[in-house]
C-alpha cells in the first residue's frame, strides 16, 4: 500500500472518530439542556399551582375551579393528562375492562 493511501486512510479514520465523539457529546449536551428546561418549567408550574391552591382555601369548588384554570392555561398538563388517560385506557382494555376517555 502506498504512503499516500495510508495517510488518506489515517486522516479519514481520525475524521470519522472526531465526528462520532462530537456528535455523542453534542447529543448529551442537548439532552441535559432539554431535561433542565423541563425540570425548571415543572418547578415553576408546581410553585404557581401551589400558590393558587393556597389562595383557594379549603372550599372544594374553589379548588376545583383553580385546578381547571391551571389545566386550561397549561397545554402541557392537558397533553400529559390525555397521554396518561390513553395509557390507562390501553391497560384496562388489555385486562378486559372497558373505559371511555372524557375530555372537558
Amino acid at each position: 500500500m502506498s504512503l499516500r493511501l495510508q495517510l488518506v486512510l489515517l486522516f479519514t479514520a481520525v475524521l470519522a472518530a472526531t465526528l462520532l465523539v462530537a456528535s455523542a457529546l453534542g447529543l448529551r449536551i442537548a439532552q441535559r439542556s432539554v431535561e433542565d428546561e423541563i425540570r425548571k418549567r415543572t418547578v415553576e408550574l408546581a410553585n404557581a399551582t401551589t400558590l393558587a391552591l393556597r389562595h383557594a382555601g379549603n372550599d372544594d369548588d374553589q379548588i376545583s375551579d383553580e385546578l381547571a384554570a391551571t389545566m386550561r392555561t397549561n397545554r402541557g398538563l392537558l397533553r400529559a393528562e390525555v397521554a396518561c388517560s390513553d395509557v390507562f385506557e390501553k391497560q384496562k382494555r388489555s385486562a378486559g375492562f372497558e373505559h371511555t376517555l372524557h375530555l372537558r
